[in-house]
């Protein structure tokens, strides 16, 4: 059986006025389709905001066989357990039917039930709903697709709705994947808003995001989250607002990020722990492909004491290569209180061999209370690699952010220029 689905997107335009005069309209029609069967015809409006929350509605056009439908939080357990018992779902079409709330009885079919067990494994079985949203003990939600051996790989369709108050609590090194999806390959999500919090204790080699923690060869529509990430102790590993790590694939192209909103705010190192080197953005940490018409509205904030590596930090990426950002802009701050060396960049930290930025524009801040060898732009702070014809370029951009350090503040830059190194 076939049923078509009206999947409502929010979308909104990321080109500033100061690089765009006016209303910007973008329309894209027509139609494709996938091996699997799936048929999708499109149309898309752009209209220009500096608010998340201000969006102008367009309409996709579904058509596909609905494998599995989420309808309270017991499915979504039930899915998380299916998966890290080895079924991936690869291929299958998921549909959220309604907003969900883990703080909300009326979000589950039984909130006091105990029949799923010690799901927050902190030694005691509670009602599911304690289990999900106790705060004072235990893991919490346990992510969807937890280990590299056992990813999600279906295709969830979000249909505009939203997932609010997901808790994740990681305390110790057992889980390495942290998001509402924690492992994803070959996926397509849609439409989908998660709000909530994620905090990471005493971890190295933590990959976390505010929807998905680390995937490979997916692609990442329409998204937005409003989860708050805060991550504690060492840490060696990748953290973004919407994806933690988008891994490298044969093709650079198979890994897209496009009309994602950020709005959580993420921190880390608080209680001047020790970093080892890691990669933090707005978007995504660390990508391999691109970014396209994403923006980042949250905070970043770090306060680490020692150091082993450098550390990436952008308002849309921390690192990346291989693939571009287009654009895309972030208006959110980012403090760096930490006494190490860091590459800070307002759209990204540190970019790599073949990477582009092109039509992307910084507003936020970036301050820098650190007396080392800290380096830091309104639009990158460090380009690498890029030897022969593999270059780096940076087109048509601009930053209105300041740049601030203990001994004193930047001038403004403003970036419309080819970059090979």
């Amino acid at each position: 059986m076939r049923k078509k689905c009206i999947v409502i997107s929010t979308i909104i335009v990321l080109l500033i006025e100061i690089l765009f005069p006016g209303l910007i309209t973008y329309a894209e029609d027509g139609s494709s389709s996938s091996g699997n069967g799936m048929k999708i015809s499109k149309s898309v409006n752009w209209y220009g905001t500096n608010n998340p929350d201000n969006y102008k509605a367009t309409y996709r056009l579904f058509e596909y066989a609905v494998d599995l439908t989420i309808e309270s939080i017991e499915d979504l357990i039930e899915l998380s357990i299916d998966v890290s018992n080895g079924d991936s779902y690869k291929g299958k079409h998921i549909v959220l039917n309604k907003d969900l709330d883990f703080e909300n009885d009326s979000s589950y079919k039984d909130p006091k039930t105990k029949k799923y067990g010690d799901v927050n494994k902190d030694g005691n079985v509670q009602t599911l709903k304690e289990e999900l949203t106790n705060k004072e003990s235990g893991f919490g939600f346990p992510p969807i697709g937890i280990k590299d051996s056992l990813p999600f790989s279906g295709n969830f369709y979000g249909e505009n709705h939203e997932i609010k108050n997901l808790y994740i609590n990681q305390t110790d090194k057992s889980e390495d994947y942290l998001g509402l999806f924690g492992r994803a390959k070959d996926v397509e999500i849609y439409d989908l808003t998660v709000g909530g919090t994620i905090n990471s204790n005493n971890r190295t080699g933590a990959v976390i995001g505010g929807i998905v923690g680390r995937f490979y060869n997916s692609k990442i529509y329409n998204c937005y989250s409003k989860v708050n990430i805060n991550v504690n102790g060492d840490l060696d590993g990748y953290v973004g607002g919407i994806v933690g790590h988008a891994c490298r694939s044969e093709r650079s192209d198979n890994n897209n990020i496009i009309n994602c909103i950020n709005t959580g705010k993420i921190s880390f190192g608080q209680d001047n722990s020790e970093g080892r080197g890691c990669s933090v953005g707005g978007i995504a940490g660390y990508v391999s492909g691109n970014i396209q018409n994403c923006c980042n509205f949250g905070e970043i904030y770090t306060n680490l004491k020692h150091v082993r590596n450098w550390y990436r930090v952008g308002g849309i990426a921390g690192g990346g290569e291989v693939g571009y950002i287009d654009k895309c802009y972030n208006t959110a701050n980012i403090h760096i209180a930490s006494r190490l060396s860091f590459y800070v960049g307002g759209i990204i930290g540190s970019m790599l061999s073949g990477s582009v930025i092109k039509n992307s524009y910084n507003s936020g801040n970036i301050f820098i209370e650190s007396n080392n060898w800290d380096v830091a732009g309104g639009i990158t702070g460090f380009c690498t690699g890029g030897e022969g014809s593999i270059k780096k370029e940076i087109i048509n951009c601009l930053n209105t952010g300041n740049i601030s350090f203990n001994q004193g503040t930047m001038e403004r830059h403003i970036y419309d220029r080819r970059a090979d190194r």
